[in-house]
């Protein structure tokens, strides 16, 4: 079903037939260790970050053969604006698809589970800047289908939308945030 190296692959979910792309290392003789979801940022090159020297987030392939995981690189559907992206927490961005991508993500993440029989510890999630935003989402949202999330250049939402996003999460997640610019001091 999912060969060995980088093959791409649909699932349909609520009438939407959703892409993504599964880097499976070269096998091993024992099952993945762990599922680690790459999320693309918003209006760049969507599921391309996934070409080896191309973009940063490619390297998780690398890791991934190395360590015996898969990676999971899901795409986001085109916004307003034509760019893909990800419908995440932000209550004021006006350029949204209106897909359900927590939706998407959680579908995605059960089927991927059972295909490889790994524990929602071992399920991770990762991304850059619209990625990172909707990492949370997907965190606040569904807690129980992830170990840990991990970003790059994404923020919580300043005007959250509504359920999850503004409540928060019902379950705790462990999160690293990472920022892409130095945190400046205001002066005293």
């Amino acid at each position: 079903n999912y060969p060995a190296g980088l093959s791409e692959h649909t699932i349909t979910v609520d009438g939407v037939e959703r892409r993504y792309r599964v880097h499976m290392p070269a096998p091993q003789g024992a099952a993945p260790r762990a599922l680690v979801l790459v999320l693309h940022g918003g209006g760049g090159i969507g599921p391309d970050v996934t070409r080896l020297g191309a973009h940063p987030l490619s390297v998780f392939r690398t890791v991934a053969d190395r360590e015996g995981f898969v990676v999971v690189y899901p795409a986001g559907l085109p916004a307003r604006d034509g760019r893909p992206g990800w419908v995440d927490c932000r209550g004021d961005e006006r350029l949204f698809s209106g897909a359900d991508d927590v939706g998407f993500l959680s579908a995605l993440i059960e089927r991927l589970r059972t295909t490889f029989v790994v524990p929602p510890r071992h399920v991770f999630i990762t991304g850059s800047s619209n990625g990172a935003m909707m990492s949370f989402a997907l965190a606040m949202a569904r807690p129980d289908l992830l170990g840990a999330v991990a970003t790059a250049g994404g923020n919580l939402a300043a005007q959250p939308r509504p359920g999850p996003c503004a409540a928060g999460s019902q379950s705790p997640v462990p999160m690293m945030m990472k920022s892409e610019s130095p945190m400046v001091s205001p002066a005293a």
